[in-house]
């Protein structure tokens, strides 16, 4: 942690004697809580601390004071507060918007998948839901033992890599922010606009559409990877359990339907991740190959990237053929997948095969073509 919140009085005390002040957060709910700071800390410490206590996620928080909406997180309090003692702050909080629920859905999956125990916490804390709904209460959870985990956890091979997004400059707002935000956020405070309720998220009318990570959650995804810890994690914070049983006959059918919940399940059940897939079961541009192939071929289907991270974590062949040859790295270059191959690629796979190989020949080839022809015309001129 980068700052320091005394907890007896005497510390207290010990701490307004070297430059510390106090401050008193209130929300429009009506609740206060107060504690004290050094004036070297930042508005990010404060962010934390509102989020420990308060349990407000740090990206939907909106940090106001009278006619100020604080926006930078590494601004010291002696600047954003001049110097004061005494201060009250009031934190509002919006909700996450079904976009951004998604995404920090489908990032605790994959860093469940990975075993990434301090990302899947710091997720935790910042009201990434183990039951998917497009709506709901974004609240930060933290469990008493979380804080005996260190500070550095070495991480697995198969890692997972977050979505693309746009990072908040500070308290949930983005650079995108309108002055019109900012002065609707300082008239609900001073009381002139009616006030944003802290109780009722903003339900957002979504059409239906396939669920992030093709209906894969964090305990099944814990089960899956035999990672019991995690799933106890889950449980006590209130995830649902998943069913366990395969729809399907066999992991050939789920992996035909696509049928992301039940490949997992298969898996799970002991099939075999090297299993031979044939042209139509999930296997495109080649008569034969494997589940990695298919999640190459499949790369745009919710889920099918977790399904991948979870062949790698049953120690599926990385360098297994398709019916000429080519991995499923190649795979993921012939069909396009960044994703995939930069997973593949990072868990220790290589392009092979005839595909490539062909072509990279043929550039080897030309290119000692135009030198050749470069050394003639050098030997004519001369």
């Amino acid at each position: 942690m980068h700052w320091f919140l005394p907890n007896t009085l005497s510390q207290r005390l010990a701490h307004c004697r070297t430059g510390g002040m106090k401050v008193n957060v209130m929300t429009l709910s009506g609740d206060c809580m107060a504690t004290s700071f050094d004036q070297s800390d930042t508005m990010r410490d404060l962010a934390l601390w509102i989020r420990t206590k308060m349990g407000i996620p740090v990206a939907v928080q909106h940090l106001v004071k009278d006619d100020t909406v604080f926006k930078d997180p590494s601004l010291p309090f002696r600047d954003a507060f001049h110097g004061a003692e005494e201060v009250s702050v009031t934190v509002l909080r919006r909700p996450y918007t079904a976009k951004e629920r998604e995404e920090l859905f489908t990032r605790l999956v994959r860093a469940t998948v990975a075993g990434q125990a301090t990302q899947i916490r710091e997720l935790l804390k910042e009201g990434a839901p183990v039951n998917y709904e497009r709506a709901g209460q974004d609240v930060s959870v933290c469990l008493e033992h979380w804080e005996e985990l260190p500070d550095q956890v070495e991480a697995p091979k198969e890692s997972v890599e977050p979505e693309a997004s746009k990072e908040p400059t500070a308290f949930g707002l983005t650079g995108e922010d309108s002055d019109e935000s900012l002065e609707e956020l300082k008239s609900v405070v001073s009381g002139s606009a009616s006030a944003i309720s802290e109780d009722e998220p903003v339900k957002e009318e979504a059409p239906e559409e396939a669920l992030p990570c093709g209906g894969l959650s964090p305990l099944l995804m814990a089960l899956a990877t035999g990672r019991e810890e995690l799933a106890r994690d889950f449980r006590q914070i209130g995830a649902a359990e998943p069913d366990l049983v395969p729809k399907t006959p066999s992991l050939r059918a789920a992996v035909t339907q696509l049928n992301i919940a039940d490949i997992t399940r298969h898996l799970m059940a002991g099939a075999d991740p090297d299993t031979q897939l044939q042209r139509g079961e999930g296997i495109r541009a080649t008569e034969s190959g494997t589940l990695l192939h298919a999640c190459a071929a499949n790369h745009k289907v919710p889920g099918i990237y977790e399904i991948a991270q979870l062949l790698i974590h049953k120690k599926a062949n990385l360098d297994a053929g398709d019916s000429e040859g080519d991995t499923p790295l190649a795979h993921a270059r012939y069909f396009n997948a960044p994703e995939l191959f930069k997973l593949y690629s990072g868990s220790g796979a290589s392009i092979a095969g005839p595909f490539y190989a062909r072509w990279e020949n043929h550039g080897v080839q030309a290119l000692r073509h135009l030198i050749q022809v470069g050394l003639h015309h050098v030997d004519d001129d001369q």
